[in-house]
């Protein structure tokens, strides 16, 4: 029987774990695949994909290597440790995955690749730990606690009680891990390609210019002919205070670069003339 019970609540760890990845992961990456989706973008899946079965995996293990031990001390270093790979994943995945995958599977976009070291990243690390280390050691310190509760209570809704405030936690550190960076790689995206819709929408219609002024619609009169086209949007740029952003939009294979700094769409250039390397931008 005690080893039924134990073979039992273990099991309940790896799930209280993957539950916690699988949280983390949806919110951190995946509703930024969603948004980047109706954007256009290329490689909406892109950080999703590693970072879920990552995380995942991850989770699994630290949960199940939780109750295996039954250690408090360890369950903390456990949780401690998985809170750094999930910061870990949350910068390595934009800063440096993004643009290797980039460069290896578009190769002809290899020169106006420009991902530079950004400024303050070891604020954006420390912010991450403080509120990603939190949610993970409020578990550590829970977890055995709660599948003790769970295994000694009957019903189906003791059960389910810690996966729910696994869930719950690791919603709140993945919108946290959203917030901290991909949201600054994704509003850019979102914005461009609003634009270029409404210009689409509204292609031939007469517009006062006080609503052209408010929309940018100058940012994107060179584009006339491009614009009703299908497209995908590449974030190919960015300068170390992500300030300004560099996107490349395929037009079915009419090729524009377009600049939005602070959130505001400046600049888009057909590239009927050759593009200078984006490495050189930003010097």
């Amino acid at each position: 029987m005690n080893a039924q019970f134990s073979s039992r609540k273990q099991r309940m760890g790896l799930l209280f774990g993957i539950v916690a990845g699988l949280a983390f992961s949806m919110t951190a990456w995946g509703v930024d695949a969603f948004l980047l989706m109706q954007a256009h973008a290329t490689f909406p899946l892109l950080k999703f994909v590693p970072g879920l079965l990552i995380c995942v995996m991850a989770g699994a293990l630290v949960g199940w290597l939780t109750i295996r031990i039954e250690r408090i001390w360890v369950a903390l270093l456990l949780w401690a440790l998985l809170a750094c790979l999930f910061v870990w994943l949350v910068m390595w995945l934009p800063l440096k995955f993004t643009p290797a995958f980039l460069r290896f599977f578009t190769p002809k976009i290899t020169d106006l690749i420009y991902f530079p070291p950004i400024d303050n990243e070891i604020q954006f690390k420390i912010i991450g730990l403080i509120v990603i280390g939190f949610m993970c050691l409020v578990c550590g310190l829970m977890e055995i606690h709660l599948l003790d509760q769970a295994m000694l209570t009957t019903g189906t809704l003791s059960l389910i009680t810690p996966l729910l405030i696994s869930l719950a936690l690791f919603t709140i550190a993945g919108n946290s891990a959203d917030d901290l960076l991909n949201r600054l790689f994704r509003e850019p995206v979102q914005i461009m390609d609003n634009l270029i819709q409404y210009a689409a929408d509204n292609q031939g219609k007469e517009i006062s210019p006080i609503l052209a002024r408010q929309k940018r619609l100058t940012v994107v009169k060179n584009l006339d002919g491009l614009i009703t086209r299908p497209r995908t949007l590449t974030l190919i740029a960015f300068d170390r205070t992500l300030g300004q952003v560099d996107i490349l939009i395929d037009f079915n294979g009419k090729w524009a670069r377009c600049s939005v700094i602070y959130n505001q769409p400046t600049m888009c250039k057909y590239n009927g003339i050759k593009m200078e390397p984006s490495r050189y931008a930003f010097r």
